[in-house]
């Protein structure tokens, strides 16, 4: 009888931030409009960390290339992770308490729209961290409270667990 052992995939993590502008029921996203897969989708501004950068620095720098809007105010909430089969996505989550200038990105991959919450969720076309913006979570951005959530995605980019620590 062979006996068969797990592999444990050594998964690659990739730290980024997302930032959460809120303000009056509404929230700033970025519309991708030149991406194959997911052409017309919502995801909230943000982008990878790079070597020598704080997070800080990283969500102030992709706010601006991606809509065009200087950060004022910003406060670190915590961390969401989302735990795909092959890899991590290690977000720091920042609530943009204020911002200044014209929404214009940089980057013409996408489109600024400032949107209501309420009817970004009820969309299908959305990215997995906009979940954060359901009451549960969002109440607790706004207050500033810090957040540990993971999140396992399967195959298919559903969620199958989320586990708040």
């Amino acid at each position: 009888m062979k006996i068969r052992k797990k592999m444990e995939i050594n998964k690659s993590v990739r730290k980024s931030t997302r930032c959460y502008a809120i303000h009056d029921g509404k929230v700033v996203t970025i519309k991708y409009k030149n991406k194959e897969r997911f052409n017309g989708w919502y995801d909230l501004p943000g982008g990878k960390i790079e070597n020598g950068e704080t997070a800080d620095e990283c969500a102030k720098r992709e706010f601006y290339e991606e809509t065009g809007l200087t950060v004022i105010d910003l406060e670190n909430c915590g961390n969401l992770i989302l735990e795909y089969p092959t890899k991590i996505s290690d977000y720091t989550i920042f609530y943009i308490k204020a911002y200044e200038g014209i929404s214009k990105p940089l980057e013409n991959d996408n489109d600024v729209e400032i949107i209501d919450i309420e009817k970004l969720l009820m969309l299908d076309n959305k990215f997995i961290c906009i979940k954060l913006l359901e009451d549960k979570y969002l109440k607790r951005i706004l207050n500033c409270e810090k957040l540990t959530i993971k999140m396992i995605i399967n195959d298919k980019e559903e969620i199958v667990d989320v586990i708040e620590y």
